[in-house]
Parts: structure tokens; sequence; C-alpha cells
């Protein structure tokens, strides 16, 4: 089954942030708690972790680029 993953709100007066780098690529494979993408938030560096096991399917977002939480940022093929 396809998942999008989302990037999380993280705090509430934070509406972009700009992507840092990628830990993962298309076609690798995740589990629970590996670190996805790395984000800059206020001049903090914050890492993201998957919350789900399987394929990264797409990259929706690049690094250099200041999006907005709550934007889908990869979508993944979960495993059962």
């Amino acid at each position: 089954m396809e998942k999008s993953i989302q990037l999380p709100n993280l705090e509430e007066d934070v509406e972009e942030v700009e992507v840092s780098q990628w830990f993962v690529k298309k076609g690798d494979h995740i589990e629970i708690g590996d670190p996805l993408i790395e984000i800059l938030v206020d001049k903090a560096i914050i890492e993201i972790e998957s919350e789900y096991n399987g394929r990264i399917i797409e990259l929706k977002v690049e690094e250099g680029e200041i999006i907005s939480v709550n934007r889908e940022i990869a979508s993944i093929e979960i495993e059962e």
C-alpha cells in the first residue's frame, strides 16, 4: 500500500522550514525510526524519522527548498 509522508507540525509558530539534507533516496528500504530528512528551523537542525517500514517510492521536495509544514515530502510503499 502506498502512503504519503508529510512534514509534521513542529512548533506552533513555525510555518516554513528549509530542507537541509535527505538521508534516503528513491528505492531505499527504511524502517521505523530511520532518519529520513534533515530540516532547518530557526537556525536549529531537526531530523525527521520514519513512522513506517517500507520502500521509498518518490522524494517530493529537494535539498535547499523552503517548504510549508504539513506538505507531502515523500511517498513510501508500506510493508505490512
